[in-house]
């Protein structure tokens, strides 16, 4: 996971908790919401993934609220804060997901050079769209794994199944899905 994803929910929760600080509501209370505000920060810091987090930050929101409730005067700006963090948020996750989708997708295409059949940009062996322009992955009926644009198929003229070239036996191809003689295309 991204730090700098961290860094947002880190960030919100600083500013939550600033608000919240400027106000006085008696030493006790200012104890809690810094013991509060360096708890969440370290539960940010471990936290395994987005939904973790994602649950530290409701924790902070919830909290607000509460606060909000005792002196309406920054229930506002807590509001503000929440709304604005939400949204950047969410496209920070979001972009962390592409990214990482990414990555992933460009490593599997290194290895597999597969490529969607629509748009020429890499997919992986096990997708059944292509997360790029949505088109539906064929897969070969031999080995349940996507024919790319660039790979040698086979398509049966009875049930209309694909395979890979590579996937039958050169001297007796037939169809492993209904047996009838296969017929060769190149893509």
């Amino acid at each position: 996971m991204a730090s700098d994803l961290r860094d947002f929910y880190k960030k919100a929760v600083s500013d939550l908790f600033g608000v919240i600080k400027s106000e006085d509501f008696g030493p006790e209370f200012n104890t809690f919401f810094r013991e509060a505000e360096k708890s969440m920060h370290l539960l940010i810091n471990s936290a395994p993934d987005v939904s973790i987090l994602s649950e530290i930050l409701q924790d902070a929101y919830s909290l607000a609220e509460k606060v909000a409730v005792m002196k309406p005067s920054i229930g506002k700006k807590l509001k503000r804060i929440k709304d604005n963090y939400e949204e950047l948020i969410n496209r920070a996750v979001n972009k962390s997901l592409i990214q990482s989708e990414e990555k992933r997708l460009d490593k599997s295409a290194t290895t597999e050079n597969l490529l969607c059949p629509e748009c020429n940009k890499p997919v992986s062996r096990d997708a059944e769209f292509c997360p790029y322009c949505g088109t539906e992955m064929v897969k070969c009926m031999a080995c349940n794994s996507v024919i790319g644009r660039n790979q040698e198929l086979i398509i049966c003229p009875k049930c209309g199944g694909s395979a890979h070239l590579n996937c039958l036996a050169k001297d007796n191809r037939k169809c492993p899905k209904c047996g009838k003689p296969l017929n060769e295309r190149e893509t």
